[in-house]
């Protein structure tokens, strides 16, 4: 009489094995995606937060605020640990041309440097980011503009 075998054939511990190593596969390409939405959304909300800011002074103001500012922080995020920029204190912020008018500042971490360049009609907030920090760095454009009928209008450029 034959005795009942034990165990595993080597076969079915390779389809476990092949199995296993696709849904690990599997997770770990959807996770890469969502930690970049989660990088390009820092980026988005800034952007809206500055969008608005802008609206809301010319409204106040009948134009943008004048000047220009340095890329701040003043050196690339890769640099930082984390690869993020630190939160600089809303001061240094508000030392800088239009960021001071717009009372405008993030404090939280971030992938992105910032400039604001502006005239009394047009805007231009710049944000320059290497999420990934693999290079080339990505510039990404806030545009703002006052039509002929005041009313101001933005878009962005990636």
């Amino acid at each position: 009489m034959r005795q009942a075998q034990r165990g595993f054939t080597i076969i079915e511990i390779a389809i476990a094995v092949a199995v296993l190593a696709t849904v690990t596969i599997i997770f770990a390409v959807k996770m890469s995606g969502n930690i970049e939405k989660t990088k390009r959304t820092d980026l988005q909300l800034a952007f809206k937060q500055m969008s608005h800011d802008l609206k809301q002074y010319t409204v106040e103001h009948a134009g943008y605020p004048v000047g220009t500012s340095t890329l701040f922080p003043d050196k690339p995020c890769c640099e930082f640990p984390d690869s993020k920029c630190p939160a600089q204190p809303t001061s240094q912020w508000l030392n800088q041309p239009g960021w001071r008018d717009l009372a405008f500042h993030i404090d939280e971490p971030t992938h992105y440097r910032y400039r604001y360049t502006g005239t009394s009609k047009e805007a231009t907030i710049t944000a320059v980011g290497d999420p990934e920090c693999s290079n080339p760095k990505k510039e990404t454009k806030l545009h703002a503009t006052i039509d002929a009928n005041g009313i101001a209008n933005v878009r962005i450029d990636e």
